[in-house]
């Protein structure tokens, strides 16, 4: 078997560092394909429990989490270059647009962004 110099692919491949980094996220559930079956996944559960699942494109996930409410809902999480929005920075990063653009190269960062809640409060479901 060959081995995997994942430097760089990383190098060559932002999107496949960051799915790789998702891979070994707790909230990552490669099996769950549809807001229906996050939804099911998520019932019950507290506000603010979220999971991480992909999507038909390469460059997208969805982030499924139970809100303030008790209602789930899914948004998108772009994974991206940096160098779209700073020449000459290659690094790789993430990247929620609601009403503006919020962009980190900390994934867990990002997530009280998107839920609309404070830092802390995410809890992946790790089940």
């Amino acid at each position: 078997m060959e081995a995997v110099n994942f430097q760089e692919e990383a190098e060559a491949n932002p999107v496949t560092s960051l799915r790789s980094t998702l891979s070994s996220h707790i909230a990552w559930k490669p099996n769950v394909h549809s807001d229906s079956e996050a939804k099911a996944m998520l019932a019950g559960h507290e506000s603010f429990t979220y999971l991480i699942r992909s999507t038909a494109s390469d460059d997208i996930v969805m982030v499924s989490f139970v809100n303030a409410e008790g209602s789930v809902e899914h948004k998108k999480c772009i994974l991206m270059n940096a160098g779209a929005f700073n020449a000459g920075n290659a690094k790789e990063m993430w990247l929620y647009q609601n009403a503006c653009p919020h962009v980190t190269c900390d994934f867990d960062e990002l997530l009280p962004a998107m839920m609309h809640c404070e830092a802390g409060e995410p809890c992946a479901l790790a089940q």
